[in-house]
């Protein structure tokens, strides 16, 4: 339960981080590209389609222990996917939301099953541990890309 609870409580307190990150900057300053790379608003929509990913790679392991898991084009989904055409507003939203639906599911994992894994095609086995734990280190390093991008402009 120990586990558990430290993986929830640190998700959950991402969800107010990313209030507190986005809160400081106006659209405009969200919305600035730098060159070859992606501005706030796409970083967050990216945080949103990890969410996604990630719910689907959690439940895929939890569910069919050993099964295959898919990698995803990032730049694509972020391209395709016209985050940089989205309000900020409905982009956290979407990130939170979906957070939120993976923290149900967290929620009632039994200790024993944090060992179920995926098999990524490209980055091999993968625990639900381990995906909690690249999931929450990802959005933490994406956040404070929003920061120096938003911070530029």
């Amino acid at each position: 339960m120990a586990l558990t609870a430290g993986f929830i409580k640190n998700l959950e307190g991402q969800l107010d981080k990313v209030d507190r990150v986005i809160q400081k900057y106006d659209e405009k300053a969200l919305s600035k590209k730098p060159e070859g790379k992606w501005s706030a608003k796409q970083i967050i929509g990216h945080l949103g389609d990890c969410e996604y990913v990630y719910g689907v790679r959690l439940r895929i392991a939890l569910a069919e222990s050993g099964n295959t898991l898919q990698p995803f084009d990032q730049n694509l989904w972020v391209e395709n996917l016209k985050h940089q055409e989205k309000e900020i507003g409905k982009l956290v939203e979407t990130l939170k939301g979906l957070r939120r639906a993976n923290l149900t599911v967290l929620k009632d994992v039994k200790e024993k099953d944090w060992e179920k894994y995926g098999m990524h095609t490209e980055r091999g086995k993968l625990t639900v541990e381990k995906m909690v734990t690249l999931l929450a280190e990802h959005f933490e390093k994406h956040l404070e890309q929003v920061e120096r991008v938003a911070k530029s402009y």
